[in-house]
């Protein structure tokens, strides 16, 4: 049965918290460098997931992500060649939904199932903007995931996978909008999020002849800590044993990329013979139970979300962080910078 084989994952060093001048949220988050996009830390996920395995293998790569920093230009084939794979293999990116992440991993599912591809790399990463000193800035957090998914020592089976369409007006970014915009909070959370994620969850689990009390783990998108407590006792969870908070709470909403992030946590903690759910929202929801193997610990990432936890840099300024962030204009110097001298012959 085709699943997960090897899975990873990738947090910036630096973090805004209570320790960074300006900052006046309680919690931490994570933030990319100023040299980081959402390609630099999906390639960092696809290194911590290949770790060890050989690459030849590797038929395909996916890209999921709602801030790529092309418009028109491919992720994937990048992605590809930064971590040495072929060029004979299938690339593709998804994008435009919180789901792309979950809609990427059960592309690749598909093609493996089918027989068109042994191994496919699904990477997902997100570096989201917000407009400063909003309660969604406050929330937001970058962060990357990836999964090689394939046939041969699998450590995660996929058993169910369901999914549903809900065309709602909740979140969106338009053509040229720097910012996320939202709908009024409790239409959106109501009318769209609730809706679809209790649905998609309980049929999920219904197909799978199992109820809630059944799973290891469930990695839940959530836009912020108190709705996933919120979702997660409305479908029977113990929020605080059976849901990884820790991504949200320690990293931030990583949009596209917190479910798989949370899956990578949950199998970091998984034994085998166990069942777990990943429940993701965007216009519908994604719902998949998986069970794992006894190969799940051949299948540990090189550092995984666990690793790059335990080391963190903290912001020293808000300020610093909208600079990097481009989103505070400086005005240029008075004098023009001296030109470079040349090097001696």
């Amino acid at each position: 049965m085709a699943g997960i084989v090897r899975f990873g994952a990738y947090v910036p060093l630096h973090r805004l918290g209570k320790e960074t001048d300006g900052w006046t949220t309680a919690g931490e988050r994570a933030t990319a460098n100023f040299d980081e996009d959402s390609i630099t830390m999906a390639v960092a996920a696809a290194l911590d997931c290949l770790e060890g395995v050989d690459r030849k293998r590797v038929d395909g790569v996916f890209f999921a992500s709602t801030s790529s920093p092309y418009h028109e230009k491919d992720a994937a084939p990048l992605i590809a060649t930064a971590c040495d794979l072929r060029e004979d293999i299938r690339t593709a990116d998804f994008t435009n939904s919180l789901r792309a992440g979950t809609t990427a991993l059960q592309a690749a599912l598909d093609a493996v199932k089918a027989g068109s591809a042994r191994s496919i790399l699904v990477t997902t990463a997100e570096m989201r903007n917000a407009q400063p000193r909003s309660d969604a800035e406050a929330n937001l957090g970058d962060g990357a995931a990836a999964f090689l998914v394939g046939n041969d020592g699998v450590v995660a089976e996929v058993e169910i996978a369901f999914s549903m369409a809900h065309e709602i007006q909740d979140m969106w970014r338009a053509e040229g909008g720097a910012y996320m915009q939202t709908w009024e909070d409790r239409f959106v959370m109501d009318e769209g999020y609730l809706r679809s994620m209790l649905a998609a969850g309980n049929e999920a689990l219904k197909r799978a002849g199992i109820g809630a009390s059944d799973l290891a783990k469930a990695a839940i998108y959530a836009p912020d800590s108190r709705r996933l407590a919120d979702i997660s006792r409305r479908l029977g969870l113990d929020d605080k044993t059976q849901v990884p908070g820790s991504v949200l709470q320690e990293i931030g909403n990583t949009g596209a990329a917190l479910a798989p992030m949370m899956l990578v946590a949950a199998l970091e903690d998984a034994a085998p013979d166990q069942r777990l759910m990943v429940l993701n929202y965007g216009q519908g929801a994604d719902a998949l139970v998986l069970r794992t193997t006894s190969a799940l610990s051949k299948g540990s990432p090189n550092r995984g979300v666990k690793g790059f936890l335990a080391s963190k840099k903290m912001m020293p300024s808000y300020q610093q962080f909208l600079r990097w962030r481009g989103l505070l204009d400086i005005a240029p110097a008075a004098r023009r910078p001296p030109l470079p001298v040349p090097s001696a012959s």
